[in-house]
């Protein structure tokens, strides 16, 4: 086995193999690609969700968009952005990349607007602070990324919010830049 990876390409399948001798079979549909991988195992590739040869999809498989503005908050109490919330089956032994994307405008300067992604019952699995400079100084966001590999089961994610410090009114701004994106990145490598 050399350290290239060999692709073949036919009409809508690629067939992958790594150098780790595990073999991918990726088809690509109208929502991107989709398909598993890992070493092949008595019940199919690693990584496969149950025996039968079912393939677990690729790629995005939870989305949420804000286009509604919060509600101001003018204290320090912790707040959902509205509509940015996902639910998921996940996978045992799957890497999910979770992108965070929430914008915020405050009255005040020198306010700390801090962004909290978290699971149902608000424990936090991640956290971003935004300094915001300028009283009424326009919209700064909040972007960030998040990988984990969580239990297989249900899993649920959100947005939270709050003025961590300062003396301003905060306010999430929906549109295009409020989103809560979750893509299934495959194995674990950590894991195989």
């Amino acid at each position: 086995m050399s350290d290239e990876i060999n692709v073949i390409s036919r009409t809508q399948v690629i067939i992958v193999e790594p150098i780790s001798g595990s073999v991918a079979v990726l088809n690509e549909g109208p929502m991107g690609p989709t398909g598993v991988t890992g070493p092949a195992g008595p019940q199919g590739p690693k990584g496969d969700p149950g025996a039968g040869g079912a393939i677990a999809p690729y790629g995005l498989i939870a989305y949420a968009r804000s286009n509604a503005n919060s509600s101001p908050v003018s204290t320090a109490i912790e707040t959902d952005v509205p509509g940015l919330a996902v639910t998921w089956t996940a996978v045992a032994g799957r890497r999910y990349r979770t992108t965070v994307r929430a914008s915020y405008s405050s009255t005040a300067a020198s306010d700390v607007i801090l962004t909290k992604l978290t699971n149902e019952v608000n424990t936090q699995i991640s956290m971003q602070r935004i300094f915001y400079p300028i009283a009424n100084g326009g919209t700064y966001t909040a972007c960030y990324v998040v990988n984990e590999s969580p239990p297989a089961g249900v899993v649920n994610r959100k947005v939270r919010f709050l003025r961590e410090s300062g003396t301003g009114t905060v306010t999430c701004i929906g549109g295009l830049w409020n989103e809560l994106m979750v893509e299934d990145m495959g194995p674990d490598p950590a894991l195989i």
